[in-house]
């Protein structure tokens, strides 16, 4: 079946990302903390399934959101249980000391394939994964999760959705900061201008660059790119990544109008690569999302390893929204 390969992910965004010390995907928002709600749910029933001596394994582990949820179990339920994370990022553990000494007995591998985790085989009781078993190749992922589970063993996933509100966001942020950075190059256009009148610090400096012809030329052209970057967004369900883009490029004429001329080219130079690393990163998850007919393949790459589909369904939160797919699979 169609996979993403895990040399999309060894492009780097994602060590770059883990480095943040994010426990989730998500740097801000609702999830940056942790997963609560109905994802945390169901993996509260899925690890109150595990005895109370047991291995678990979670693929993709990113900084450990999973393994993070599961040592709160094992407190919870006085349990001795190995928690082993595995992701192909460099990844660590998240810096928030709450969070560290929660995790202090978890393992976490980092520059390790799913594909190939190196640990030893029919060791595992539950191999995880949450918005990551999808990444790698699927094959060869599931067999891997085949040689590590024990003969009683449980694989649990929680998948993207295409129709998630987190993949229509990512395709949404790919497309429009990619629209900036490529299509309209407000980067260029910005550090063009900078060059020009950045090295004006003080009022009356500034004013003197105020009617500067070619100043005056290349703010007509940023001010076309942000009219042309509206049209394209207009009546997009939401708009606000173009907006970050834009303005994170503009706040050199902001908030650091008084700073040195290098220091504001090399701040257009962070953001520029920032901003399209993320989008790397939209890409690779909206490219990793499963069709309905590929899922299907993949149901039936399980029942040839043996595994039994005990509960496949869609997470919603109480309002209704779409999270992704939920999976849990055993060997009778």
């Amino acid at each position: 079946m169609a996979s993403t390969s895990p040399t999309d992910i060894a492009s780097g965004h994602w060590s770059d990302f883990w480095r943040h010390g994010s426990l989730t995907t998500f740097f801000a928002g609702k999830y940056q903390h942790g997963y609560d709600g109905p994802v945390a749910e169901f993996w509260a029933d899925v690890f109150d399934s595990l005895p109370l001596s047991a291995t678990l394994v979670d693929l993709a582990t990113g900084n450990g959101a999973i393994p993070y949820l599961a040592a709160q179990a094992a407190d919870r339920r006085q349990a001795q249980w190995r928690i082993i994370g595995v992701d192909y990022a460099d990844i660590q553990v998240p810096t928030d000391p709450a969070v560290r000494a929660q995790m202090s007995q978890v393992e976490l591998l980092p520059n390790t394939r799913m594909e190939q985790t190196g640990l030893d085989g029919d060791s595992v009781d539950l191999v995880t994964s949450h918005f990551g078993f999808e990444y790698g190749d699927i094959e060869q992922v599931v067999a891997e999760v085949d040689r590590l589970l024990k003969p009683a063993g449980t694989l649990a996933l929680v998948m993207h959705h295409p129709d998630s509100a987190v993949v229509r966001q990512a395709k949404r942020d790919y497309q429009q900061t990619r629209m900036c950075l490529d299509q309209e190059r407000l980067d260029r256009k910005v550090t063009r201008l900078v060059k020009l009148v950045g090295h004006a610090r003080t009022p009356y400096q500034r004013d003197q660059l105020r009617h500067n012809p070619d100043a005056e030329k290349l703010r007509h052209q940023i001010n076309r790119s942000m009219e042309r970057l509206l049209q394209k967004v207009r009546g997009q369900e939401d708009d606000s990544q173009m907006f970050r883009v834009a303005q994170s490029f503009l706040r050199v004429f902001a908030d650091l109008i008084d700073r040195p001329l290098e220091e504001k080219l090399d701040f257009i130079r962070q953001s520029s690569a920032s901003l399209s690393a993320y989008a790397g990163r939209m890409e690779s998850m909206a490219r990793a999302t499963m069709s309905q007919d590929q899922f299907d393949q993949f149901l039936g790459l399980l029942e040839g390893i043996g595994l039994k589909c005990e509960q496949s369904g869609l997470l919603q939160t109480a309002d209704g929204e779409l999270i992704g797919r939920s999976l849990v699979a055993f060997r009778p």
